[in-house]
């Protein structure tokens, strides 16, 4: 994540596999915005 020339990086709330994106690069989002969705191991099979 960028904000002003900084990177910050982001902690996932759990542990899992990113299976889609629902943003793109330069896309301006606000906080609280899900930007990703995160597949457990039970999802995934």
């Amino acid at each position: 994540l960028e904000a002003m020339k900084m990177e910050k990086p982001l902690l996932a709330p759990r542990a899992g596999t990113i299976t889609s994106l629902a943003i793109k690069q330069g896309d301006t989002v606000t906080a609280g915005t899900r930007i990703a969705h995160i597949a457990t191991e039970e999802e995934a099979q």
